[in-house]
């Protein structure tokens, strides 16, 4: 039998201990029935000494100090026979040993603290000990009623003494003895002044475990526990701190928010504080907007209530479009001045900051267009663009025409429906926006023995979620796009009464999917309240856990096929079984924007039409195969049980700051102005084109390249060395604008964080 309080283990800071406290705390020459007196003396004195030599010497315990202890002791308890019942896992006898002590003694609460803090285990100060093995099952033994568990009993100071136990150890044993002892009843009355206590010392995390302990976050502001834990980067217990507790969870985001201000001075408020062991090289706005924005999405709050932390959330974004477009060229052009529009919107700052992004990007040209499309005054333009404007408009070249309106496409002109890859064409795809034409699909839906589903939604550009835009469901022979922004304008009632034909009543029907996990909370972030019908969906089959299944089937996806490592999703699975790659250059659009265009309305139908092309295939070489693999089918329970649900401890910052720092990006650098008579260059500029212009070149020997590197990139810079190639590294008081000008005396690559990165080339001659 496991033991059910074998929890992992979490890493503590130990406090120091006596060589034996437990001679001071406990006497052996009181009598069972546990007399109650209030020492003079005080065990916490040494340890205040050694904990203050060594971490905070210019705080104090008072605290500690101020609360009063109980002598008491017990009858001798069998410690050793317990250590061996649960070393050897016999758990339900160690459990039986501590029921018939708790029952034979007249206080059992007294009984159990004098048992816990005499154990051995107990200065291990770890969930999987002995010790705290004990006040489970006490509490445990409490909650069934199989003790005495008289009110009487637990008066004020036997609730003080279990407070006192409780914050030993740095707290480990407190949520259980909270538990056990019911300390959250009169909590503010019995316990409140000794957080005040212990926020006047500034001892922040054991003030915010007190609190959550017991229940008293909203006798305390934000800015008294949770922002000093943020700037010790202590995010895991401002966490802890907020769970179950909506109104400061609301204000820790709106205090945030205000933090997140341009104009706001956080150097000046940390210094201010005063908080110990501030992190205040980790304390930057875009680190505090990161945790806002988390934050706000973890506890649902409307990031209308945040607007700086929105602003900077869309400013991310309009970086990552950029880094899609410029680097990765995975998205076309239109799409991305759609999405760019939408991010932008009329906010004149992010505007002003667009131009900068283009600046950074070396792609002046599309700058001045936005600069003209935005109105914006000379005051509102980088330098770069300035001059630029003033070459361009001295010479004959213009800027080159974009695609601005809604005027047709190139797609308008050919029907994109010719060469697809699959038997599919315009006139098998229905579009249906109006209560008819819906109420004529749902009909031919309900015929269907199989269908494909799927649905799509605009990149969540604003910084507030997207609602699903469209919903595809294709048979063998036609498809039916579902307009979902219409279908939203319905009343509630006729909106469940469409899922309820589209997902219930046609139980006999099977419905393909590809990731309809994702597909599914992106619906109920649409419709919440579908979540009690889609629970009673059934004969699901999701592609997507298929395929993963299927990778471990050697020899399963016929061979043939060049790998294309950059597949991914359907697009991957359709390759392997069919050999034929998916356009996906149209999933990242404004799928808002009406009319839909043929180009993304063929992109939509293919997305739906070829599960059951996949769908097909796998079960025939299933089949084929006389493997013993069979496809599952789901209920809709089974989908939104494994939901990502939000979790109460999220994962510490910390340590995915590296990941949410890419939506961000890198600046590329200001490069130098291309003048405005010169032949227009490709729409691909930075480092990958840089990269693409030198692909051709022949590879230079180690001792051929010189290179300049500043002080975030000494160790690459070492590793070079070692390889042999010349590097000349910035020490750490050299500006960085000294590498660029090292590196241009001579053909050098400058490497950098931020402005410094960038490609220098050799001076004439």
């Amino acid at each position: 039998m496991s033991s059910p309080y074998d929890d992992e283990e979490e890493e503590q800071e130990f406090e120091p201990d006596e060589e034996n406290p437990r001679k001071v705390l406990y006497s052996s020459d009181f009598s069972q029935n546990a007399t109650k007196t209030e020492s003079s003396s005080c065990w916490f004195d040494s340890l205040e000494q050694t904990r203050d030599s060594t971490r905070a010497p210019q705080r104090t315990r008072k605290w500690e100090k101020s609360i009063p202890r109980m002598t008491y002791c017990y009858e001798s308890f069998k410690y050793s026979t317990l250590k061996n019942y649960f070393h050897t896992k016999q758990f339900d006898a160690a459990e039986e040993l501590l029921r018939a002590f708790y029952s034979s003694q007249n206080n059992p609460f007294l009984a159990i603290l004098h048992v816990v803090v005499n154990e051995p285990s107990f200065h291990e100060a770890k969930k999987n000990s002995i010790a705290y093995f004990i006040i489970r099952q006490f509490d445990k033994a409490l909650r069934s009623g199989e003790c005495n568990q008289s009110i009487a009993l637990l008066d004020d100071s036997v609730k003080t003494e279990a407070f006192r136990i409780g914050l030993l150890k740095n707290c480990v044993y407190l949520d259980p003895i909270v538990s056990a002892f019911d300390l959250q009843v009169n909590a503010e009355r019995l316990f409140k002044h000794y957080v005040d206590m212990m926020i006047e010392d500034h001892f922040y995390k054991e003030a915010c475990l007190v609190a959550a302990a017991l229940g008293l976050q909203h006798c305390f502001s934000v800015r008294q526990i949770v922002i000093p834990l943020i700037y010790q980067d202590r995010i895991n217990l401002v966490e802890k701190y907020l769970h179950n507790s909506p109104q400061q969870q609301l204000e820790t985001v709106k205090t945030l928010d205000e933090m997140c201000d341009r104009s706001f001075n956080l150097r000046r408020e940390v210094l201010s504080t005063q908080v110990p062991f501030a992190k205040t090289q980790q304390l930057y706005k875009k680190n505090l907007c990161k945790l806002g924005a988390k934050l706000a999405k973890t506890y649902d709050i409307d990031p209308d209530l945040c607007p700086n932390i929105l602003l900077e959330k869309q400013l991310g974004t309009i970086r990552f479009l950029f880094h899609k477009r410029y680097s990765d060229n995975s998205i076309e052009n239109e799409n991305w001045i759609d999405l760019i529009k939408v991010a932008v919107g009329t906010s004149r700052f992010l505007q002003r900051q667009l131009i900068e992004v283009f600046v950074e990007f070396n792609d002046l040209e599309s700058g001045l267009k936005w600069t003209e499309y935005y109105k914006l005054s000379e005051e509102d333009l980088p330098v770069e663009v300035r001059r630029a404007k003033q070459l361009f408009s001295s010479s004959e070249t213009t800027v080159t025409e974009e695609i601005w309106d809604d005027a047709p496409s190139q797609d308008e002109a050919t029907n994109p429906f010719d060469g697809t890859p699959f038997p599919l064409k315009r006139e098998q795809v229905v579009w249906a926006d109006s209560k008819e034409t819906m109420e004529n699909a749902l009909r031919r839906i309900q015929q269907m023995d199989v269908f494909g589903i799927d649905m799509e939604w605009r990149p969540e550009v604003t910084g507030k979620a997207s609602p699903v835009s469209i919903i595809q469901v294709s048979s063998k022979s036609e498809v039916i796009i579902f307009d979902a922004l219409r279908l939203k304008e319905l009343p509630e009632d006729e909106i469940k009464k469409f899922f309820l034909r589209l997902f219930v009543e046609n139980k006999t029907c099977v419905k393909l999917g590809y990731g309809l996990l994702n597909d599914f909370r992106q619906l109920l972030k649409t419709f919440p309240f579908l979540e009690e019908l889609l629970h009673k969906a059934g004969n699901i089959v999701d592609l997507q856990t298929v395929h993963d299944k299927l990778r471990q089937i050697e020899g399963f996806f016929p061979a043939g096929h060049p790998p294309v490592p950059q597949l991914k999703g359907l697009a991957e699975l359709t390759y392997l079984c069919f050999g034929v790659l998916l356009d996906k250059t149209e999933q990242m659009s404004d799928w808002e924007k009406r009319p839909l265009k043929q180009v993304k309305l063929l992109y939509a139908a293919l997305d739906a039409f070829v599960l059951l092309r996949v769908h097909d295939f796998i079960e025939g070489r299933i089949s084929e195969m006389q493997t013993a693999f069979r496809i599952g089918h789901k209920t809709g329970r089974d989908f939104l049980k494994s939901r990502a649900r939000k979790k109460p401890f999220p994962v510490n910052p910390r340590a995915s700051s590296g990941a949410a720092s890419s939506l961000y990006g890198r600046g590329r650098g200001r490069g130098f102005l291309r003048s405005a008579v010169e032949e227009p260059q490709p729409a691909g500029r930075g480092r990958a084109a840089m990269l693409q212009r030198h692909t051709e070149e022949p590879p230079m020997k180690p001792a051929e390249l010189s290179v300049v590197c500043d002080t975030m990139l000494q160790g690459l810079g070492r590793q070079l060395r070692n390889c042999g190639v010349d590097v000349r590294m910035l020490d750490s008081y050299d500006d960085h604008d000294l590498a660029v000008k090292v590196s241009s005396s001579s053909a050098s690559v400058t490497r950098g964080r931020g402005k410094t990165q960038q490609y220098v080339p050799p001076p004439d001659g």
